[in-house]
């Protein structure tokens, strides 16, 4: 059933498919299977997520940032120890505001 879900909505992830299956937001045939339940195809699926009570922005933040060297090619900071240089903390925080609804 998850997997099937997981194609039908791809923008979501298998474990957040399976949590709604529990919840009772996502309906297969009306009811709410559990996650390993096979498919036989032409079943009926409802996805119906409740209303975002709040609107999430993202927040900026002054961080100090020295610029080293500039041109049209590149950009090169020199930042203070701390402050992640890749994204997994932003991608991580869109997953925890995703999951929260």
């Amino acid at each position: 059933m998850d997997q099937a879900l997981a194609r039908l909505f791809p923008q979501y992830s298998r474990s957040r498919l399976q949590a709604w299956l529990k919840e009772g937001v996502l309906k297969v045939e009306g009811g709410s299977p559990v996650a390993k339940h096979s498919v036989a195809g032409g079943e009926r699926v409802v996805l119906a997520l409740p209303a975002a009570s709040t609107q999430v922005s993202p927040l900026a933040q002054s961080l100090p940032l020295a610029i080293v060297h500039e041109d049209e090619d590149i950009l090169v900071l020199d930042k203070p120890p701390g402050i992640s240089s890749n994204q997994a903390l932003q991608v991580v925080r869109r997953a925890l505001q995703a999951a929260k609804g």
